[in-house]
């Protein structure tokens, strides 16, 4: 997971010192020593060569922005509330208008004729019918399920038929205005309004109880990638740091063997080990590379901006209170409480599924305030202004309201336990629901337990490391002195930088074990140990009927 890098093992100089030997006797004397090999520091990427300076908060705003998972979560977000949206205004008044304006039909018809001598006859006529008409209707739907609607109405009739050949011609013209108060409520039927609405909120509760953990887990995947990429850049600081002092060392040693001072066997032994360094070196360089790649593609830079990231060096212990880390978690985190709204979600199918297998009673309520709107007005001439037809409408016997009051029963007899069936099967699943409800919790119980034993065990880590990287660098600075001046061996300086070296890695491994396990944990409970206070949402989600995307954009 993160860069290591090979440590010279104290048995290196034996090792390497009993080789030189084996091939001395092998071919004989060797000649002369070559001259030192002199090297420059190759080619490196550091914080002077970056574009931009990202600290880990800034890492994560930038995800957030850019992060296609917020992206689908805040449209599904969207979804769901306008779900819930649609399922209140389904409450609210409705309006409609419709029109046939115009509806005409011609042609020829054969119809009994009775002419003034009482013979009847079959004869042809040439039939047309002209008809306009326009209604508003105003529902007001209600939370029981039933709806209360105003209907009007206003039809124009004109009808014309002439008797063929040649003969007398008919006509007929009306108006038929209609105004009517409706009301009708199913009394044993599942209630779909309310269900709907209930359904709606539980689906728009469940998201905006893991809104904020999914964003979590994001900022835990985005802190991931920052320390690898801080850890890098500081493992790269250190090869830089074990080659330069190397090369010094090999300079006093060229210096010391020109004297007499040292053998050659040991100045041989110092140029490997530069070598092996600066193979260190460039492996860091290529990790480097490969984790500033995995950053910029986690975070949404683009692969060829150049970034360097800088966080906070140093141990801080944390504590964390287990109880409390327990009961924020269960009171937080919405596990436990997304099982249970999936059994409430299957109550309501089993409502309805119940409710389908039942008798079906429903109330109908009419209070016609135009009067019987088959009749119409009476019969007018063919001259007379359509306005004496409209007020013929409003007068006499035509404009007596009218009540119709009915009571309706649907009893379902013989479906081959078909609704049964449906019934049991969705009991099944209520069952399964239940025991994930309990298993939700038990599990989570679990991930508490084990987030807060890996933390105890990553800050222990990391203040041992934080303890032994201060000593090893002593140790190496003062064994880097003595060789130097003489008084120890470059076999026990590298011993020294190896484990100054080896000291130098545990550290950084432990120290981004050690956030990663603050992270996990501030995941999991919802609060960030670190200041104490709960873990706070960073992103807003958009709200329905106010929300604006353009198409192929965020």
């Amino acid at each position: 997971m993160y860069l290591r890098q090979t440590v010279p093992s104290r048995l290196t100089p034996v090792l390497f010192t009993g080789a030189i030997l084996l091939t001395g006797l092998a071919i004989g004397p060797r000649p002369a020593a070559a001259q030192t090999i002199e090297e420059q520091l190759p080619e490196l990427f550091t914080r002077e060569d970056a574009e931009v300076v990202m600290t880990l908060q800034d890492a994560v705003q930038l995800a957030l922005d850019e992060s296609f998972d917020l992206f689908r979560l805040q449209e599904r977000y969207l979804q769901l509330s306008y779900g819930l949206e649609t399922a209140r205004r389904s409450l609210r008044t409705r309006v409609n208008f419709s029109s046939t304006l115009p509806r005409i039909q011609e042609g020829f018809k054969n119809y009994l004729y009775t002419d003034f001598a009482g013979t009847i006859s079959l004869s042809p006529f040439d039939e047309a019918v002209r008809q306009a008409a326009a209604g508003v209707s105003v529902v007001q739907p209600l939370i029981t399920n039933g709806y209360i609607s105003l209907n009007t109405r206003l039809t124009a009739y004109q009808r014309s038929m002439q008797k063929l050949p040649s003969g007398s011609l008919a006509e007929l013209r009306y108006v038929m205005p209609r105004v009517a108060l409706e009301f009708t409520q199913p009394l044993f039927q599942y209630n779909e309004v309310r269900g709907q609405l209930e359904a709606a909120t539980l689906d728009l509760e469940a998201l905006q109880l893991s809104y904020t953990e999914v964003e979590l887990q994001r900022i835990t995947g985005i802190s991931e990638a920052f320390f690898r990429l801080f850890a890098a850049e500081h493992l790269q600081q250190i090869a830089v740091e074990s080659w330069s002092q190397l090369q010094l060392a090999l300079e006093t040693t060229e210096q010391k063997y020109q004297l007499g001072l040292v053998s050659e066997l040991e100045k041989l032994g110092l140029e490997v080990e530069a070598r092996n360094a600066r193979d260190r070196l460039l492996q860091a360089r290529h990790e480097l590379e490969a984790e500033q790649l995995a950053f910029k593609r986690a975070v949404g830079i683009d692969v060829a901006e150049a970034v360097w990231v800088i966080a906070r060096d140093g141990y801080v212990p944390v504590r964390v209170d287990a109880d409390r880390a327990m009961r924020l978690a269960l009171e937080n985190r919405s596990d436990v409480r997304q099982a249970r709204i999936e059994v409430e979600k299957t109550e309501l199918d089993i409502r309805r599924a119940v409710s389908r297998g039942r008798p079906d009673l429903q109330f109908n309520l009419a209070y016609d305030v135009s009067g019987n709107s088959t009749i119409g007005a009476p019969p007018l001439g063919r001259g007379d202004p359509w306005g004496d037809h409209l007020s013929a409408g409003f007068t006499g016997d035509n404009s007596l309201a009218s009540t119709n009051v009915s009571l309706t029963l649907n009893v379902p007899l013989f479906d081959s336990r078909t609704n049964a069936s449906r019934v049991q099967r969705l009991l099944s699943e209520r069952r399964v629901l239940e025991r994930e409800t309990f298993e939700a919790e038990a599990e989570l119980r679990r991930q508490v337990i084990e987030r807060v034993g890996e933390f105890e065990n990553a800050r222990e880590r990391a203040g041992l490391q934080a303890e032994n990287r201060e000593a090893a660098r002593a140790g190496f600075e003062i064994s880097l002195a003595l060789f130097e001046q003489g008084e120890i061996s470059y076999t026990e300086m590298l011993i020294a930088q190896g484990r100054f070296l080896e000291t130098e890695q545990l550290y950084v491994a432990a120290m981004i074990d050690y956030e990663m396990a603050k992270a996990r944990l501030r995941e999991i409970t919802l609060h960030d140990w670190e200041t104490g206070q709960p873990a706070v949402q960073q992103t807003t989600p958009p709200e329905a009927f106010g929300h604006r995307r353009e198409v192929g954009g965020r």
